[in-house]
């Protein structure tokens, strides 16, 4: 999904304290659910560039994490001219990569960093 993002993030956690470990990624997971919630909340149909905005904010995320599904995902829905069912099935698209980019974190904040 974005291992090079994660390995750098993991890199940074190993020989740290394994609480600031879990702040961090229980913060990013935070994130994601709360962006999750606002965007899946957007009415397209009224307000397409709501959309548009939400899914910029989750692509700065996305970029720290180098998640390159959720990056493309995120322009996908940025995309000018979009009709409304584009716009609802790109937004399903971003949904599910946030997800998965959730529940990958929330796997690194369960595993033991080295030494452990």
């Amino acid at each position: 999904l974005f291992e090079r993002g994660l390995a750098e993030l993991q890199r940074a956690f190993d020989g740290g304290d394994p609480d600031d470990r879990e702040r961090l990624l229980d913060t990013l997971r935070q994130s994601l659910r709360e962006d999750l919630q606002i965007l899946m909340a957007i009415d397209l149909q009224r307000t397409p560039e709501a959309g548009a905005a939400q899914a910029h904010k989750i692509l700065s995320a996305a970029r720290m994490l180098e998640a390159a599904s959720l990056i493309e995902a995120c322009e996908a829905l940025q995309a000018p001219g979009l009709t409304v069912a584009e716009a609802k099935m790109r937004r399903q698209v971003l949904a599910r990569h946030m997800r998965r980019v959730e529940n990958t974190l929330a796997r690194l904040n369960n595993s033991p960093t080295e030494g452990e």
